[in-house]
């Protein structure tokens, strides 16, 4: 036979030759003779061969194959390709190759063999042959002999077999073997037999079977005579592995074969094990009797029994399920509990055996948390049909019967005051602190390819936290319904601590309670969608109340959460910055590097938010009090209300970032000196921003904030007085309204500070001085700095930039005094507002107070101390009231001035001052305002002023449309009223 063929597609399901889809491609090139495989002589080559099996793919570039006689005789057959090569030699034939091997074995061990139901066939001629196999990676080909989920790295084999002596050996090597989960590593491989005597040797440098590492294990077969003994062993003691030493023997048994096993040494599970004494299993060919065989470690106990010396009990005593945990490899579950099992089959030797089996545990645990026992029974018949009953404690009863010839199901469960907490081990990294109860009847029906459920339930008195978001909800008396698909919450109400409700729409999906996921949105009108500290983030934290919209999608491993909200009253969100990152341990504020902050935020979305993509999409209103904290310790914080937009991203990878704009519209900023005790309250002025671009800690920063301060300008202006008049010279000895600019520019990790000043009630001639005094300041920053410094460290311009005259006896004890002051008051301020507030804003009345305390010394840097100059000579107080009704629109601030001397004068003066702030409009666009105030204006003359403001602010794009804005609110507003 020559010819060259190229097969396109042979397709052998087609032609009924396969009964799975199977076609081969090829290009085929023979030039050989023969009948057969037997007696073929020649070449036979084949190129790109591709077998398509199912729905894999097999591709081989090259195979060839020579066969010829040789010398003695015999003939070679050589098969070789990328996969690897095999080599055959001697005389042979492939149809009685196993007859022939079969006869042998019967041959060398008659007493052994007797007894088994394998006939030898005679064979036609004797065979003598050697082979020898050498494969590379055997990749996914083994798929083809059905071995699915095999694997060898390489593989070389040799042996021969000699139907004349009756002689088989075989000798392998396998460097690499997986088979699932399991593998091999190094594994030697012996097989030897001749005349009367035999061998099996199997050796493994390393094995990871069931999970468990194990070192070198050798398996060991001999057999003499008429009995075959066994051994395993491990010499090698690693971790929780002991050594192994376990033998047995098997000898013939009337018409059958009697088996026995001795544990000499067997360590697993933490535990010495031992076979009992005289066990023995002994089984014909329709009949089996047990006695005795049990391994036990003097607690817990492995067993087999016979049933009439028909059937087999086998049972597990005192074994905690915890083992159950390594093949469930789910840590959100962690089951406990000891163990009682039986399972019984009727009749071994009846093909119509029925079947029943029991678990029982008295206390079951799932991460150590008990659920009661747990009881299960099945029962099998003799015609397949299938019973099964459940309880676990005294909240889930459950059955089930399932027709196995029509593959049919039917059941019901039941559940009374199922505890809620169960859905928290489903939702581990989402949920905590979850109570509540559940009543539910589900149905069960279909077939056990397509299993149909139908549920209705009712959760009560239920409540969870939500770990993302620090939030609890509460929800009672809320139904749901169950398919096969879905757990379907639409309709359901959740409320906040604050009793604010909002409804579900979705829920839970699922196929058949596996891969199981989230399809659920949460929407209320005025909820609470953020209540965090820094120690749950140290990135971002804070609380959040006010229109909200929140959508959960994705399997449990990987949730996506999406969050619109639109804050309202209430709201506070902090977000620290500077050179530090705060966090806490152990109720401790410690304070770490910058480059720590990126570890935070890793730990933060790897450990707390794994698998979770997280944005935020905030709309920040005025109701809404933003923080940015630069030094937690000193109070170091810009903190203000505004209107913005922000993106907070969190991704699964670890990715933080955030973007948006937010514009301040009044605010305050405590303004704090390293290493110095200084902390100077600044207004921030309407109109700064802070744009975020993607790094939280870089965003890009626009804010004015003003320092008020009341001095007398001659130091600033003492060069220009020479000349001046009296009553000039007189005014510039009294105290007057001056205002640190500071501009922060910049990122929030590395601000940009610079300052200026101002002088807001100035006029006549004293004004034109101090400007052309400031024009020219404005040109030296450093001397600009200096007189900064010298009104927030002393209160006092400088006479002069020379530090020696500035830090004289009377400026080293005036700065102490303003600073430490100040500094004090500014503390004793926050502690005495978180106490106020603590105690009243719980109240009907007060939605929130903010009270301050300031104190200072008024003597200038030059002047003459007297004896009581260490006590402040003017204290400042000012009440903040924010009251609940009208939706907080009333504002009430009071406060003044107790001055005791001014300039080396005494007054022991009060100069109160209030004012009375009424938002008119639901959009807070349009304020009232009612002040007065006393002032001190020259020696021994105090002014009253009173006045009415109106202010409406609002963003137009001409005169025309700002008129009509501006009509059409205030007639909304009156109609309301």
């Amino acid at each position: 036979m020559n010819f060259t063929s190229n097969i396109k597609n042979l397709d052998l399901y087609a032609l009924h030759l396969s009964k799975n889809p199977f076609s081969i491609k090829a290009s085929v090139d023979i030039n050989a003779s023969g009948s057969n495989l037997n007696d073929v002589l020649g070449n036979i080559d084949i190129k790109d061969l591709n077998i398509m099996a199912k729905d894999t793919s097999f591709k081989i570039n090259e195979m060839h194959m020579i066969s010829r006689n040789v010398i003695d005789g015999g003939k070679e057959l050589k098969i070789w390709s990328e996969l690897g090569d095999f080599q055959l030699n001697g005389s042979y034939d492939f149809n009685e190759l196993l007859p022939m091997v079969v006869g042998i074995i019967k041959s060398n061990y008659p007493s052994l063999t007797k007894n088994l139901n394998v006939q030898s066939k005679p064979t036609k001629s004797a065979q003598k042959m050697e082979f020898q196999i050498a494969l590379n990676d055997s990749k996914h080909f083994l798929k083809l002999a059905g071995m699915n989920n095999v694997r060898f790295s390489k593989l070389d084999m040799k042996g021969k077999l000699n139907s004349y002596e009756n002689e088989i050996s075989l000798a392998a090597s396998i460097p690499g073997l997986t088979f699932g989960n399991d593998s091999l590593i190094n594994t030697q491989v012996l097989v030897s037999s001749y005349k009367n005597s035999g061998d099996i040797l199997l050796h493994t440098d390393k094995a990871n079977i069931f999970g468990e590492k194990m070192g070198a294990l050798d398996f060991e077969a001999n057999s003499k005579g008429d009995s075959l003994l066994f051994q395993l062993a491990s010499n090698e003691e690693i971790k929780n592995i002991k050594p192994v030493d376990i033998r047995g023997f098997m000898v013939p048994y009337e018409a059958g074969y009697s088996f026995s096993v001795l544990a000499k040494q067997l360590f697993f599970l933490g535990s010495e094990w031992q076979f009992s004494k005289n066990n023995r299993i002994s089984v014909t060919k329709d009949f089996i009797d047990i006695n005795r065989f049990e391994l036990s470690d003097g607690f817990r106990v492995i067993g087999l029994d016979d049933i009439k010396n028909r059937g087999i009990n086998a049972y597990v005593d005192n074994f905690d399920i915890d083992v159950v945990n390594k093949f469930l490899k789910d840590p959100r579950f962690v089951l406990s509990g000891l163990s009682s099992i039986n399972v019984d089959i009727s009749d071994v030797f009846n093909k119509d055996r029925s079947y029943s089996a029991t678990v029982d545990v008295d206390d079951f645990f799932i991460n150590k948390d008990p659920y009661g026992s747990i009881y299960i029974n099945a029962d099998v018949d003799d015609k397949g049909f299938v019973i099964a009953d459940l309880n676990v404690g005294d909240f889930l009863t459950g059955s089930v019967e399932v027709n196995s010839k029509t593959r049919t199901i039917e059941g019901k469960a039941r559940f009374k005051d199922a505890p809620l907490k169960i859905l928290q081990y489903i939702l581990a990294k989402g949920i905590q602190n979850t109570k509540g109860s559940i009543d539910a009847t589900l149905l069960i029906g279909g077939t056990l390819k397509e299993i149909m459920l139908d549920g209705k339930g009712r959760v009560s008195g239920g409540q969870t936290r939500l770990i993302y978001t620090g939030v609890t909800y509460y929800f009672d008396n809320q139904t749901f319904t169950i398919t096969e698909k879905n757990i379907d919450l639409t309709g359901a109400v959740l409320r906040d601590e604050k009793n604010n409700p909002a409804t579900i729409v979705g829920g839970l999906y699922h196929n058949r309670f596996k891969k199981f996921g989230v399809n659920t949105t949460i929407e209320g009108n005025n909820v609470i969608g953020l209540q965090t500290t820094i120690q749950d983030n140290p990135d971002y934290y804070g609380y959040a109340i006010g229109k909200l919209r929140a959508k959960f999608t994705g399997s449990f491993e990987n949730v996506d959460m999406v969050i619109d909200a639109t804050t309202n009253s209430g709201t506070q969100l902090s977000i620290p910055v500077g050179n530090s990152s705060a966090k806490a341990q152990n109720n401790v504020i410690r304070f770490e590097k910058r480059n720590v902050l990126t570890d935070s935020t890793k730990y933060i979305a790897n450990k707390i938010l794994k698998g979770i993509d997280l944005e935020m999409n905030l709309t920040l209103t005025p109701e809404a009090n933003i923080s940015i904290i630069f030094d937690a310790d000193k109070g170091d914080v810009i903190s203000g209300v505004g209107r913005g937009n922000m993106q907070i991203f969190i991704k699964r990878t670890g990715a933080f970032d955030i973007f948006g704009d937010y514009q301040i519209e009044n605010g305050k900023y405590l303004f704090t000196v390293a290493q110095l005790p200084v902390a100077k309250p600044f207004e921030v002025i309407r109109g700064g921003t802070i744009r975020w671009t993607g790094d939280p800690v870089n965003a890009t920063m626009d804010i004015q904030a003003v320092y008020k301060s009341r001095t007398s300008l001659r130091p600033f202006v003492v060069e220009y007085l020479g000349l001046a008049s009296s009553q000039l010279s007189s005014q510039a000895n009294q105290r007057q309204d001056v205002d640190v600019i500071l501009k922060l520019g910049g990122t929030l990790y590395n601000p940009a500070v610079t300052f200026n000043l101002a002088f807001p009630n100035l006029v006549g001639d004293l004004a034109t001085l101090a400007d052309s005094k400031l024009r020219l300041l404005q040109n030296n920053e450093l001397e600009l700095n200096s007189q900064v410094f010298g009104l927030i460290m002393f209160n006092n311009f400088l006479p002069s930039n020379r530090v020696s005259d500035v830090l004289g006896t009377g400026g080293i004890q005036s700065m102490g005094i303003n600073t430490l002051s100040e500094f004090l008051s500014s503390q004793l301020s926050l502690y005495i507002t978180n106490l106020i507030n603590l105690a009243l804003v719980e109240n009907g009345l007060l939605a929130g107070v903010d009270f301050e305390i300031g104190l200072r010394n008024n003597i200038g840097v030059a002047a003459n101390l007297g004896n009581n100059t260490i006590w402040p000579d003017e204290i400042e107080f000012r009440l903040k009231n924010r009251f609940k009704f009208l939706d907080e629109r009333v504002t009430l601030n009071m406060g003044g001035n107790y001055i005791f001397e001014n300039q080396g004068l005494t007054y022991n003066q009060m100069l109160p001052d209030f004012s009375l702030e009424l938002v008119l409009t639901e959009n807070k666009k349009l304020k009232a305002r009612v002040y007065g105030r006393q002032e001190l204006i020259v020696q021994n003359t105090i002014s009253p002023k009173v006045g009415i403001g109106l202010t409406y602010r609002t963003e137009f794009g001409s005169i025309t449309d700002f008129e009509e804005t501006l009509k059409k609110t205030i007639k909304d507003s009156i109609l309301q009223k």
